[in-house]
């Protein structure tokens, strides 16, 4: 039996990492991330970041047309970068994330294109800290829909680096409105 087994594992191992969408979820239940003290929910990110490692480094399919990655615990920012370059530079096509940024201070969005501007408003508000932002959009990218709904959210904002079209120029207006730390504005022409 265990030869058996042992071929249908070698022979499923190149079928999964033909693959061309990849769903990694870590998320806990609020009773399960309850009962975790710190140190195992310190060895569970690890183990989830092993594994989303592992997965993209063997996934071999020509062309990665989903990535979703979920991930409620702080993700160490090396890592993400990684995955989300990794990620591109397979030619993603949907690049879905639902991460913890409240860390983050440092956010560069080039050639990012979200659905609508409420994805930009999901993304940002989970900055919570953000100092530096870049945004370079064009008229495709879901900015021109985007609005701030929560005033306190670039509270902390200090440099602000934006490339946009003529038709996002509100964003730049309502991006000073709310900024009361910024000390650094850069204003390209699009192309980025």
């Amino acid at each position: 039996m265990w030869q058996l087994k042992n071929v249908i594992l070698c022979r499923q191992k190149p079928l999964w990492t033909q693959v061309p969408a990849l769903d990694l979820d870590t998320q806990l239940s609020v009773s399960q991330s309850q009962c975790l003290d710190s140190n195992n929910r310190t060895q569970s990110v690890s183990f989830f970041t092993h594994i989303v490692s592992r997965v993209l480094a063997l996934n071999k399919a020509p062309v990665l047309r989903d990535f979703c990655l979920t991930c409620h615990s702080r993700c160490d920012p090396l890592h993400l970068e990684t995955w989300i370059l990794t990620a591109i530079a397979r030619d993603v096509q949907q690049l879905q994330l639902d991460i913890c940024l409240d860390g983050l201070k440092d956010l560069r969005l080039v050639h990012v294109f979200f659905r609508n501007g409420d994805c930009v408003q999901r993304l940002l508000s989970g900055c919570p800290v953000l100092q530096d932002l870049k945004l370079c959009s064009d008229s495709r990218s879901g900015l021109i829909r985007f609005e701030i709904r929560v005033p306190t959210l670039f509270k902390n904002l200090v440099r602000l680096n934006l490339t946009l079209q003529k038709s996002n120029w509100h964003v730049l207006q309502a991006l000073l409105r709310v900024s009361p730390k910024l000390e650094v504005l850069v204003i390209d022409k699009y192309p980025c």
